[in-house]
């Protein structure tokens, strides 16, 4: 998944902005599909923020003169980009959560949609491989029950 920030202007709401963003389902490994569009994403999450964030005024460090590297600090942005590699979703930012700001996206809520992810296919393809190795060790057993007991093993693979 492509990784993002914010940059400029400083953002406020009622959740930490740079973690909500490097948290958000589309953005996460287990939530990642790479059939969904760009431009899907960039509206997503345009309306996330548009949604949980809102342009804090009086922060000074909105004065590009002065702080030219960003409306965030450095550790601010690392602190982000750290939960996000490591997949850790704030309490508050949980999908269980009353709180939960990603409620508006069909795209985190949806079961299919997020079974279509690239998590969900790992988490697939590693659950085929420990049911076809059940199979394989099952085949011998199957073989000597004839050849019905084969087709049905195989059947299941």
């Amino acid at each position: 998944p492509p990784v993002t920030t914010i940059v400029r202007p400083r953002l406020t709401g009622q959740h930490d902005i740079l973690s909500a963003v490097a948290c958000h389902p589309r953005l996460q490994l287990k939530g990642w599909s790479p059939f969904q569009t760009s431009k899907d994403m960039l509206r997503s999450i345009r309306g996330f923020l548009e949604g949980v964030a809102r342009v804090d005024l009086a922060s000074e460090q909105n004065d590009l003169a002065n702080f030219p590297g960003g409306a965030f600090s450095q550790l601010d942005r690392l602190l982000a980009q750290l939960g996000s590699l490591c997949e850790l979703v704030p309490a508050d930012l949980r999908p269980d959560h009353p709180g939960n700001p990603y409620k508006a996206d069909p795209w985190a809520q949806n079961e299919e949609l997020t079974q279509s992810s690239l998590g969900a296919m790992l988490a697939r393809r590693r659950s085929q491989r420990s049911g076809s190795q059940r199979a394989v060790s099952a085949a011998p057993a199957a073989a000597a029950q004839g050849d019905e007991g084969l087709e049905a093993t195989l059947f299941d693979l």
